[in-house]
């Protein structure tokens, strides 16, 4: 079974197809199939932030990754294994990735509380 939504494999096999033709090992190419540069993904990454009219994150490749890792986690991924998707050899490196605000531990507390077994 594959992990991505039907839509979103469809999409991906459609793009690799693409590509396929280029023969780089790399997913994101540039229009003549070179991998793209990291700052040509930072740059374009604000540039969508400032379309988007983000105005009170930051808008790059880390706040994506931390972004993504805390949903992992508030998804019900276990730290172990984030550590291991992110490729961090101490666990200690995964704490950022994962720090909670108030309210995702109050809703965490909600959902998985002993009192929604003790009292149903």
């Amino acid at each position: 079974m594959s992990p991505f939504r039907p839509k979103t494999e469809k999409m991906l096999s459609e793009y690799m197809a693409e590509n396929e033709e280029f023969g780089n090992e790399y997913v994101f190419l540039s229009i003549d199939g070179e991998k793209i540069g990291e700052y040509t993904v930072r740059d374009n990454l604000r540039l969508y932030g400032q379309v988007a009219q983000i105005k009170n994150k930051r808008v790059s490749p880390h706040t994506l990754r931390h972004t993504g890792a805390l949903f992992y986690i508030l998804n019900g991924g276990d730290p172990f294994s984030l550590q291991k998707i992110l490729g961090h050899s101490h666990r200690i490196m995964v704490r950022p990735y994962i720090q909670m605000t108030n309210m995702d531990v109050q809703n965490q507390h909600s959902v998985y509380s002993p009192f929604n077994y003790v009292f149903k």
